[in-house]
């Protein structure tokens, strides 16, 4: 009887913290705005050194980074500076959010 009493806590318990875990995470969730400005500088940085080890070059340019590598990000937002200077150059990649650019 000791372990039926058992078990039925344990399942009411589960069943009062799961949704209050859910909720939780629902509302972190809610305000989650996207990357950051550094966080889309890192992720263009990756892509660009994806391109270079399958290609043996840096991306010419941003709209070749973008359709080919898959990376996507709001121009709303963000505007970004991609500069390249040489094929097996790293490029100047630059990402400032868009009010601070207005500004």
């Amino acid at each position: 009887m000791k372990k039926g009493k058992r078990r039925l806590a344990l399942w009411l318990l589960l069943f009062l913290l799961l949704p209050a875990a859910l909720a939780f995470g629902a509302r972190s969730a809610s305000r989650y705005t996207g990357p950051d400005a550094g966080e889309l500088t890192a992720l263009l940085r990756r892509a660009a050194a994806t391109c270079y080890a399958a290609e043996g070059r840096y991306p010419p340019d941003l709209d070749y980074l973008t359709k080919a590598y898959g990376v996507s990000y709001n121009p709303k937002k963000f505007h970004v500076f991609y500069q390249l200077d040489g094929a097996n150059l790293t490029p100047d990649i630059t990402v400032v959010p868009a009010e601070e650019a207005t500004k």
